[in-house]
């Protein structure tokens, strides 16, 4: 099981979104604006933007670069990582409880997005740096 899966239900959801974030990490780099970057701070993860935006993947394309993605939204970052994560666990088991623990309207949310053909060697990358920098607090 992966670390970040026995965490509290609100700290595993704000390592996902940070997992996203990561993923998205060239796309977090125009958000610039104080406004932004403290609804970013509320709603997605506090004191991550300025790791992330520093963050070397900031310098390549994000994960799905066609992919439309709300970086502002909770939810939608939520699934985003939800996303990311299940691709990084082979188990099928594993994948259907870390569904379970999530709320209803997260996994929903996340079969609007294509399915991820993201590396797993990436997306684990993605959910241990994300890890690191959630420090598994919830917001």
């Amino acid at each position: 099981m992966p670390p970040f899966a026995a965490l509290p239900r609100p700290a595993c959801a704000k390592v996902l979104r940070v997992t996203a974030a990561l993923a998205y990490a060239r796309l977090l780099r125009r958000v610039v604006s104080a406004e932004a970057q403290k609804i970013f701070a509320v709603r997605i993860a506090p004191h991550v933007l300025h790791a992330i935006q520093r963050d070397i993947r900031g310098d390549e394309e994000d994960v799905e670069p066609g992919m439309t993605l709300n970086v502002l939204d909770r939810a939608e970052m939520t699934a985003a990582g939800l996303r990311v994560a299940l691709r990084a666990i082979d188990d099928p088991s594993l994948r259907v409880l870390m569904e379970l623990r999530l709320p209803r309207t997260v996994v929903q949310r996340m079969t609007h997005f294509e399915v991820c053909d993201t590396r797993v060697k990436t997306a684990h990358d993605l959910l241990d740096a994300a890890y690191t920098l959630a420090r598994g607090e919830a917001c």
